[in-house]
C-alpha cells in the first residue's frame, strides 16, 4: 500500500501545472509567485461574477440557481478541458515504460493514469468552482451543512467530466492510430470553446439579462438531465444523509466501472500508438 502511494505520489509531479511558466532566467521565487497570481485574479474574478448573478436573482429569492449554473457549466468547460489533457495524461505517457515494468497489475497502471487525470481535473475545477460556492456561503449564511456537502461535491464533481472525457479521448486516439488529424480536431475543439467563452464575456449585460429572466427554467433544465448538480442543489436546499450517500457512491461506482471496461483496451491502443 505504502509504495502504492509513493508511486501516486511521483507520477503527480508530472504534467500537473494550471499554468505553464517556462523562462531560463526567471528565479524559483517568480516561478511560484506568478502561476499563484494568476490563481488569485482567477478566482477573485469568480467569486465577483457569482455575487453579480446572485444580485440579479435576489429579488426572486433564487440566489442558489447561481449556484446550479456554476456547477454544470464549470463541468461541460471540465468534459472539454479533458478532452485535450488526456492525451499527455492517459495516452502515450512518458514514463509508460517506467509504470508497466514495475510488478503491478494493469488494473493498478490505469488506476494510477485515471486518478493523476482526476487530480488534475480536481485542480482545474476548484479554480472556478470554489470560489463561487464560498461566494454563495458568505451571500446566503447556510447552515453548517452547506460546507460539508460542498466540500464533498468539490471533490466528487470532476469524476463524470474525467469519465466521459476519457471515453471521448480514447476514441480520438483511436483516430490517430488511423490517420494524423488529432492535433487539427483538439485545436479545433480548443478554438470553438474560446469563442463561446468570449462571446458571453463580450455580452455579459445580455447574458445576466437572460439568465435573471429564465432562472427557474434554468434550474429545473439543469437538475433534470445532469444528475450530480441536482442531488448537490437538493442537498444544500434540504439537505438528506441518503441522498448524500448516494451521491459518493454513484460516483465511486462510475469511476471503478470505468477504470475495469478501459483496462480491456486502454493498452492494446497505447501500444498501437506508440508504433504511429
Amino acid at each position: 500500500m505504502n509504495k502504492t502511494l509513493s508511486l501516486i505520489k511521483a507520477t503527480l509531479t508530472q504534467d500537473m501545472n494550471l499554468f505553464k511558466f517556462k523562462s531560463k532566467n526567471a528565479s524559483k521565487k517568480c516561478k511560484v509567485m506568478f502561476p499563484l497570481f494568476l490563481t488569485c485574479i482567477v478566482m477573485g474574478y469568480m467569486g465577483m461574477y457569482t455575487f453579480s448573478l446572485m444580485e440579479q436573482f435576489q429579488e426572486a429569492h433564487l440566489e442558489y440557481v447561481a449556484l446550479t449554473i456554476f456547477c454544470f457549466a464549470f463541468s461541460i468547460v471540465n468534459i472539454f478541458e479533458g478532452i485535450y489533457k488526456s492525451s499527455s495524461l492517459l495516452f502515450n505517457c512518458k514514463d509508460d515504460q517506467l509504470l508497466l515494468s514495475l510488478p503491478l497489475s494493469k488494473n493498478m497502471v490505469l488506476f494510477i493514469r485515471m486518478f493523476k487525470f482526476y487530480v488534475f481535473e480536481l485542480l482545474f475545477n476548484s479554480l472556478f468552482l470554489a470560489p463561487s460556492m464560498i461566494a454563495y456561503a458568505i451571500k446566503m449564511n447556510p447552515s453548517g451543512t452547506y460546507y460539508l456537502v460542498s466540500v464533498i461535491a468539490l471533490l466528487l464533481f470532476p469524476i463524470i467530466p474525467v469519465v466521459i472525457s476519457s471515453i471521448i479521448g480514447f476514441f480520438m486516439t483511436y483516430l490517430t492510430t488511423k490517420f494524423k488529424g488529432k492535433n487539427i480536431i483538439e485545436s479545433i475543439i480548443t478554438f470553438a470553446i474560446l469563442l463561446v467563452i468570449l462571446y458571453y464575456c463580450i455580452d455579459i449585460e445580455n447574458t445576466l439579462t437572460m439568465l435573471r429572466d429564465n432562472a427557474l427554467v434554468i434550474h429545473n433544465t439543469i437538475c433534470n438531465i445532469y444528475y450530480p448538480v441536482s442531488a448537490y442543489m437538493s442537498m444544500v436546499n434540504n439537505f438528506n444523509v441518503v441522498t448524500l450517500l448516494i451521491f459518493i457512491l454513484v460516483h465511486a461506482i462510475v469511476f471503478i466501472i470505468t477504470v475495469i471496461l478501459m483496462g480491456k483496451f486502454y493498452f492494446k491502443l497505447n501500444s498501437k500508438l506508440k508504433s504511429v
